[in-house]
């Protein structure tokens, strides 16, 4: 005949056994609270709680491989071993833990992984630090806004282009660049126009005011003061008189060298005639 044992028990919730109940070494079960109590000594130890696993839950904690598709949603838990203790977490736990850890993350580029695939969509964002493309090149189609630029010597900060030695070289305006330097060009056109002209031609007008007027110019001179000039071939206009009779008597004006002529030989035969 089979032998029953039946262990001290008791059918109330939050029911526990004291010291006085058992003997060193006996159990006591509380079918309510599904505990285990036994006697260790002058204490009374809790066995554990009774487990309400059915036994395809326990074969997956026991490293069962078969899966089942599911949509992980916030308020999904998973089993997580905490400092010894096994406790359910929510995702929405894991999810900010992560976010904050890899966000955290010094260098993303590890020795298991060197390289990553093409990033098709995102942004860096301030505080990144540097990017380092090597001699890789980087394109873009779109608009590159930054603080400064520094490519070998020059350096575009603001309104400013300059050199690591020059830094406000030039100042970029709305339809005005100023140059704070000198500028050297092999052509130089203004307005469509190339300038021809040597810098030593043009050094020749240095301080001239008015208009220029070139070696085969014809331009009217007003209140000029030649110096030792030479006047070739002759010369003409209304203050060059030709008068035989030099009958305008001006004080201001030229006669031509036959109009002296003939007046000249009137006046002699005249005196010639009243000598007599």
């Amino acid at each position: 005949m089979a032998i029953i044992i039946k262990p001290k028990r008791s059918g109330s919730s939050d029911s526990v056994p004291t010291t006085g109940d058992l003997a060193d070494g006996e159990i006591a079960i509380n079918t309510a609270d599904q505990k285990i109590y036994a006697r260790s000594s002058s204490s009374i130890v809790n066995l554990g709680t009774g487990t309400t696993a059915s036994a395809a839950e326990l074969n997956i904690m026991d490293g069962g491989t078969s899966a089942t598709s599911t949509t992980v949603a916030d308020a999904d838990r998973v089993v997580l071993n905490d400092n010894g203790t096994m406790i359910q977490v929510a995702v929405t736990d894991l999810a900010a833990y992560f976010d904050d850890e890899i966000t955290a993350m010094p260098n993303l580029v590890t020795t298991a992984a060197t390289t990553v695939g093409a990033l098709n969509s995102g942004s860096i964002t301030s505080g990144f630090g540097t990017i380092d493309t090597g001699s890789s090149t980087i394109t873009t189609t779109g608009l590159i806004s930054g603080g400064s630029l520094d490519i070998d010597d020059v350096l575009i900060n603001g309104t400013t282009i300059g050199h690591t030695d020059d830094t406000d070289l030039m100042t970029v305006a709305d339809g005005l660049l100023t140059v704070a330097g000198e500028i050297s060009v092999t052509t130089l056109d203004i307005g469509g126009t190339n300038v021809t002209s040597t810098a030593a031609e043009l050094n020749k007008l240095d301080g001239m005011s008015g208009t220029a007027v070139g070696t085969t110019d014809t331009q009217t001179l007003t209140n000029k003061t030649l110096t030792s000039p030479a006047i070739n071939t002759g010369v003409s206009g209304s203050a060059v008189l030709d008068e035989d009779d030099m009958a305008s008597d001006s004080a201001t004006q030229l006669a031509t060298q036959q109009s002296i002529k003939a007046y000249t030989d009137a006046t002699s035969s005249a005196m010639a005639i009243a000598l007599g």
